[in-house]
């Protein structure tokens, strides 16, 4: 009886040391996709808030475009310096808009590291 417990004992610590290693390998590729999915929701974010601003700044009936490109540079400084806490860099493409009759370019911020697979090659 205290064979057969022993080998039951030795057999899960050898079948938990093999799956071990692919498990904790399978936890760190979902880490890197959280990881990812949050600096694209941060993006996401800052990019409906440069909208915002942008909309705000063409209804008005002042002169408002310093203020929309400070406000936008503080929302895109914001956004880039947290993605980069994650580990991710921050790329833009400037978008064009009439502010109060000015053409101004704003920059809507995507992330540039391509998306972690998972360990099931999605």
């Amino acid at each position: 009886m205290k064979k057969k417990l022993l080998a039951l004992v030795l057999l899960l610590v050898l079948a938990f040391g093999v799956v071990a290693p692919g498990v904790a390998s399978a936890c760190s590729n979902n880490s890197e996709l959280a990881k990812y999915n949050q600096a694209v929701s941060i993006i996401n974010s800052a990019n409906s808030k440069i909208l915002a601003l942008v909309r705000i700044a063409q209804t008005t009936p002042y002169n408002d475009v310093a203020w929309l490109i400070a406000s936008t540079n503080s929302v895109t400084a914001s956004a880039k310096y947290k993605v980069s806490l994650l580990g991710y860099k921050v790329g833009c493409t400037y978008t064009y808009y009439v502010v109060d009759g000015q053409t101004v370019a704003i920059d809507p911020l995507y992330v540039i590291n391509p998306r972690p697979t998972t360990g099931d090659g999605r």
